[in-house]
């Protein structure tokens, strides 16, 4: 089964630092940032509703960078933190062996490859 993961990195606004990796994947509802310097994942929640938007915002296409404070992606990943900034990077093709093992190969992919 092949899933399709979204990496960002956040930052910090003032001075460009990075403060974390997160790696969001739609088809799993699986959303979670890795913080420098953290062991454990930060885990990040939404409604069905904001999963939809999510995945509407993804499927339009992220340009490389900073990603609008307004989208959908960015609330659900960073919400009103207004000293982060939440940057596109790439989208990742994540082959899992099934649906039961997907969150702890994304968990794996996250501390492994961010």
């Amino acid at each position: 089964m092949r899933l399709h993961g979204v990496s960002l990195l956040l930052t910090d606004l003032a001075t460009g630092r990075p403060l974390g990796q997160t790696l969001v994947c739609t088809q799993t509802r699986y959303a979670a940032v890795r913080w420098i310097g953290v062991d454990q994942l930060d885990r990040r929640h939404g409604s069905q509703a904001m999963w939809k938007s999510v995945g509407q915002n993804i499927e339009s296409g992220l340009a490389p960078g900073p990603v609008a404070r307004v989208s959908p992606l960015a609330q659900l990943v960073i919400g009103d933190r207004a000293d982060v900034v939440l940057q596109y990077l790439m989208m990742l093709p994540i082959d899992v062996p099934n649906s039961g093992e997907a969150i702890g190969v994304l968990d794996a992919y996250l501390r492994q490859n961010h």
